[in-house]
């Protein structure tokens, strides 16, 4: 069957996955708490409502292994503001190393 032929309810789909790897991802999509907040997470739907899956989990330690997105940001501002620092000076030094045009001079010159 051709992707673009639509299925006929004789013919099972075949979507390539295991049973295994489907159990696998039903355990991904379940709700989840935070680590670190002890928040629950899950999806809502357009009215508000609990539905099916859950938002990713980021990793931060061994400690906190599935945190939400807000406790991830906030290490990241955190702990790492050396290298977010680092990165901005290098922006700025590749800034002022390009020759700009200063008022008063001609472009076309």
């Amino acid at each position: 069957m051709a992707l673009w032929e639509k299925p006929s309810g004789k013919e099972s789909p075949d979507t390539g996955q295991s049973e295994q790897s489907s159990r696998t991802l039903e355990s991904i999509r379940r709700a989840w708490r935070c680590s670190h907040c002890g928040e629950l997470m899950y999806l809502k739907d357009r009215k508000g409502y609990p539905k099916a899956g859950a938002p990713p989990a980021k990793f931060v330690s061994a400690t906190y292994d599935r945190v939400c997105s807000l406790c991830w940001d906030m290490y990241m501002a955190i702990s790492c503001r050396s290298y977010w620092k680092n990165l901005h000076d290098l922006w700025k030094d590749r800034g002022n190393k390009i020759k700009k045009l200063k008022p008063g001079e001609d472009y076309f010159a």
